[in-house]
């Protein structure tokens, strides 16, 4: 759901379903759970809030420190 609101660009309405999928996840450490993270924490720096994009995309690293592209979008938000 998350994906098909980000591409109508209805990015508040996407970033709230990608932070309730985090949410369902849990402590869930399948590529699903990485994958939300990894999207939320995207969403919520291009939106302006890096507070949320460093506590996303920091549990995404602390679970997997090879997903693509995480350190690097983590540096990013912290530098935001």
């Amino acid at each position: 759901m998350g994906e098909c609101l980000q591409y109508l660009r209805r990015f508040e309405e996407a970033y709230t379903q990608y932070h309730m999928a985090v949410q369902q996840a849990g402590s869930a450490t399948d590529e699903a759970a990485k994958l939300a993270r990894m999207r939320a924490g995207s969403l919520a720096l291009a939106l302006g809030n890096a507070t949320a994009a460093v506590r996303l995309l920091g549990e995404l690293v602390e679970l997997d420190r090879a997903f693509p592209a995480a350190q690097e979008k983590l540096a990013e938000a912290r530098r935001a």
